[in-house]
């Protein structure tokens, strides 16, 4: 449940998972701060409860689920509406346009006191903000790909924040 918490709050911020930021891997501390933020039974419930609205509301297949837990671009317009869907819930997609302010709020809270990785979201959410369709599942699926380029473009910065990967044994 906290990858999924992460995962909603980073969605349009800083790609569409948690999984595009930390290179598929679970996040190192609170991004690269202590120990990652734990979500209280409260938010636990409200995140499924979204979920599982969205998930109706949208008619997802088995296979979007399947893409969505392995933290996967969504390839069906099922899929793409789910995560519009979640994006709209969580107050990032607002309007047919990305919350730049929401997106910032979201991680501050995620990650309390890292302002270096609240102004990479900071940044990468301007530079996606300006994205428009009149279609809310194609923007979302096109504010994932612009943030999943933000963090390509920064990825000497968002090493600090990936976990460290043990050497592979040959």
């Amino acid at each position: 449940m906290k990858l999924f918490l992460v995962a909603i709050c980073l969605f349009g911020v800083v790609a569409y998972s948690s999984a595009q930021i930390f290179g598929r891997g679970e996040p190192r501390g609170a991004y690269g701060h202590g120990q990652p933020p734990q979500p209280n039974a409260d938010q636990q419930r409200r995140a499924q409860e979204m979920f599982g609205r969205c998930q109706r509301q949208e008619l997802t297949t088995d296979a979007d689920m399947t893409e969505f837990s392995q933290q996967r671009k969504p390839t069906t317009k099922t899929g793409k509406c789910l995560h519009a869907c979640l994006m709209e819930s969580s107050g990032l997609l607002v309007n047919g346009k990305l919350s730049v302010e929401k997106s910032v709020h979201f991680m501050s809270q995620m990650a309390p006191g890292n302002n270096e990785l609240v102004r990479i979201v900071k940044e990468i959410s301007e530079e996606c903000a300006p994205l428009m369709d009149s279609d809310r599942c194609e923007l979302a699926f096109k504010i994932m790909e612009c943030t999943e380029e933000g963090i390509q473009k920064r990825q000497d910065e968002m090493r600090k924040f990936m976990p460290r990967r043990p050497p592979q044994q040959q």
